[in-house]
């Protein structure tokens, strides 16, 4: 399906996929939220660089019941409309991240953005999950779409630094 929609697939790192990973160490990939295509292109990059870790990621509860078969992709709920769902994502995502082999792929703006656009603030969530958990490396993402010279788009990703907060809390 992404190969009919991309001319290109593109991925840099700052530093070599292997030297992100950390065996006792759960990951937290953030990510610019461009498009709709985002969660699809984060289970590819999670497959083709971090196969050895289970991917799992939020997606809007609304939408995760009208596609059922996201929830066996490693989607969970997230109802942000209320205080208890936003208590139920931290609850979830910890949960998750306990695991040594997991890996969770957010999208902290909470709303598509232009990749450009840095006035989007960050929903809370993500700087509260750093500052509570350990043995998680969390591991900035930036994606866009262009087009350039062809009628299809590109997609490039890059990869910044992974840090880790541990003992923080």
């Amino acid at each position: 399906m992404v190969g009919k929609r991309f001319t290109a697939f593109g991925v840099q790192f700052a530093t070599s996929p292997s030297a992100m990973i950390r065996d006792d160490h759960s990951m937290m990939v953030f990510a610019n939220h461009v498009g709709w295509w985002d969660p699809i292109v984060a289970m590819l990059l999670n497959k083709a660089y971090f196969p050895d870790r289970t991917f799992y990621a939020p997606i809007d509860a609304v939408a995760l019941n009208a596609y059922g078969i996201f929830r066996k992709l490693g989607f969970y709920g997230l109802e942000l409309d209320r205080f208890q769902g936003a208590a139920e994502f931290l609850r979830t995502s910890r949960d998750i991240l306990s695991g040594p082999k997991a890996s969770i792929w957010i999208t902290p703006e909470g709303q598509f953005a232009d990749a450009r656009d840095h006035s989007k603030p960050l929903m809370p969530g993500l700087a509260h999950l750093a500052a509570t958990s350990e043995r998680v490396l969390f591991v900035p993402l930036a994606i866009e779409y262009p087009f350039w010279e062809e009628p299809r788009p590109m997609v490039l990703v890059r990869f910044g630094e992974a840090v880790t907060f541990d003992g923080m809390s």
